[in-house]
């Protein structure tokens, strides 16, 4: 070759005759051989990028069992490993952070009766008993500070319960006792206060008394035409009878009052609240199927 230039002849149709392409002429337009660009050269990088993806995914891998590591690291620290449950909670028990339960029954504790000979044998007067002020019998001189067991001395042991802890604690900070039967019915719910409980809420329905009648059923309006506030309790109970329902909260001692319900023989109800020396304070009647907008008013 003359001057590095290839025996290929190129025709133009602006000059006569023939010229040579020359290697310089292939360069401009990319086609000139590229010895980086050779067979082996690019096996090379072939295999080159076949290890580089390689790595990758080994990174990858390693990256994932890392996080797995950890993730399980975390969870036996916490006290719970992965795919497994606690078998030694007791049953009904519940738990969540820093707040656990516990169904209470015969087995566990000695305030709930063994299961099939639980008896509701607590009456009006007993429970009533249990709300500084307003006992008609014994009075406890609890100041509404009561021990689970000091409750199961007055109303006997209950159909069911639940304690509730914290994490820190030993001894429950909450404790629930239910007295349950087909015809009438206890809740009572006691709060830790020092190194005793006091009645955190209480309730009882369809009791009957010792001492007092239960017209409940049979009371019409006029039975109350004669209540009138100021009333004392005592002589509520002995014109009407005792209530069919009755609840409290956040008993501390003296001053907390209780409302009682009065069921009468057509749909509607009599609701009674007192003031904190044990008299009436208002009376409203209340039909049971009512919007809550119409639902009260004052009895007549």
């Amino acid at each position: 070759m003359d001057n590095h230039r290839t025996d290929i002849k190129a025709a133009s149709s602006h000059h006569s005759g023939t010229r040579l392409i020359s290697e310089e002429d292939l360069a401009s337009v990319g086609l000139q051989n590229n010895p980086n660009l050779s067979p082996s050269s690019r096996d090379s990088n072939d295999s080159s990028g076949t290890a580089t993806s390689d790595s990758g995914s080994g990174n990858f891998i390693y990256l994932i069992a890392s996080v797995l590591a950890v993730v399980m690291i975390v969870m036996i620290s916490m006290g719970k490993p992965i795919g497994s449950e606690s078998s030694d909670d007791p049953v009904g028990s519940y738990s969540s952070p820093g707040i656990s339960e516990q169904n209470l029954s015969s087995h566990n504790s000695s305030w709930i009766a063994p299961e099939g000979e639980f008896q509701l044998q607590a009456t009006f007067d007993k429970a009533i008993s249990l709300i500084s002020g307003y006992e008609v019998g014994e009075k406890l001189d609890s100041f509404g500070f009561l021990t689970p067991q000091a409750i199961v001395e007055v109303l006997g042991k209950a159909s069911s319960g639940e304690a509730t802890y914290s994490t820190s604690q030993s001894t429950p900070f909450l404790i629930r006792l239910d007295y349950r039967s087909k015809e009438a019915s206890i809740d009572i719910l006691l709060e830790e206060l020092g190194a005793s409980y006091k009645i955190s809420s209480l309730s009882f329905q369809h009791l009957k008394s010792e001492k007092f009648a239960d017209k409940n059923g049979s009371l019409t309006k006029d039975d109350f035409a004669n209540i009138q506030v100021g009333m004392p309790y005592l002589d509520l109970l002995n014109t009407v009878g005792i209530p069919d329902d009755v609840y409290v909260s956040g008993l501390s001692g003296y001053g907390e009052a209780p409302t009682f319900t009065y069921r009468l023989s057509d749909s509607h109800s009599v609701l009674i609240h007192f003031d904190s020396q044990r008299k009436v304070k208002d009376i409203q009647s209340k039909e049971e199927a009512a919007t809550p907008a119409s639902s009260t008013s004052t009895a007549q």
